[in-house]
């Protein structure tokens, strides 16, 4: 009686191994639908045809005792490399993962230059205090109306 108790947790812990397995390696892979989604999410979202056919695939390969880097090597094969949900980190797909960042240094570099020359160029433009004198004839009128302004009130 220990024994089949022992068996049917080992049984139960191996499924519970396999499915975390198959799950890890499906969500890595890029539904061929044209969904958008991983195999793991649209066979659980849409029971999708497609992806019952790589899940199919992957747990032949399990079966035949490849690595999870086996299995996808071998599916980019069959399938192409528009397989895996993210490009591999070489040659030209280098690009989409390094580029963004750079792009984003550049155009904050770019950003606080700008702003620099901006508030440059404001200081540079702001009135000296002889741009700001009045010649002295005005100033007596503005004196008067603003007497005149005041006295009204």
């Amino acid at each position: 009686m220990k024994n089949a108790v022992k068996a049917t947790w080992i049984l139960i812990f191996l499924i519970g191994a396999a499915a975390a397995q198959i799950d890890e390696i499906e969500s890595g892979l890029s539904c061929p639908c044209g969904c958008a989604m991983t195999v793991a999410t649209c066979m659980g979202a849409m029971a999708c045809s497609a992806a019952t056919k790589i899940d199919a695939e992957v747990r032949t390969l399990i079966k035949q005792g490849m690595t999870k880097e086996q299995i996808y090597a071998s599916l980019m094969k069959t399938h192409g490399e528009q397989i895996l949900a993210a490009p591999t980190k070489k040659g030209f797909n280098l690009l989409a993962w390094v580029l963004p960042f750079f792009a984003i240094i550049a155009f904050g570099l770019i950003l606080v230059i700008q702003l620099n020359r901006w508030a440059k160029n404001k200081e540079d433009s702001r009135p000296t205090k002889t741009q700001n004198q009045l010649d002295p004839e005005y100033e007596q009128q503005l004196d008067e109306q603003l007497k005149k302004f005041k006295s009204r009130s």
